[in-house]
């Protein structure tokens, strides 16, 4: 395995791995009945903890796109300018990756919690949009490869 291969299914597993966690833990909530209101009762959290993930999401979606946007600045810089990226999938890249990776989980494990406390299913929403989301968010060589030519666009 060469070292563009390796830096390139490092991402794959972080981000997998992120996406399995929010999946097990929400697995989890299912056989722990001890948690949240008795079946058939509501919770009073719901509201307020919905109300804690609708201002969670779209911070976490404008963090991740300034965030992933100032990191990915000088190899967008470096790329306009004629140079080639040091790796298959070059570091910048990766990290800004990982950087919406996790910001993409946190919102996904408050909606598992918010589910757990009040075991109302409209809080499973957020959960399996967020396993989806990082699944998508898995690089593949292709997707790297179209980003850096996205990068090399001047209106980047």
């Amino acid at each position: 395995m060469t070292q563009n291969d390796a830096s390139l299914r490092q991402g794959q597993m972080i981000i997998a791995a992120l996406a399995m966690g929010v999946s097990t833990f929400l697995v989890i909530t299912f056989f722990v009945p001890w948690i949240g209101p008795p079946e058939g009762e509501s919770s009073d959290l719901f509201v307020p903890l919905m109300g804690a993930l609708g201002l969670m999401i779209p911070s976490c979606v404008v963090m991740g796109l300034v965030v992933s946007r100032k990191m990915l600045a000088p190899l967008a810089e470096s790329l306009r300018s004629g140079a080639e990226p040091d790796a298959e999938y070059p570091a910048p890249m990766r990290s800004a990756d990982l950087v919406r990776a996790a910001l993409t989980e946190g919102p996904a494990l408050f909606g598992v919690v918010t589910y757990m406390l009040t075991r109302h299913p409209a809080a499973l929403v957020v959960p399996v949009l967020g396993v989806l989301l990082l699944l998508a968010q898995i690089p593949t060589r292709a997707r790297v490869q179209n980003r850096l030519n996205d990068l090399r666009r001047p209106n980047y």
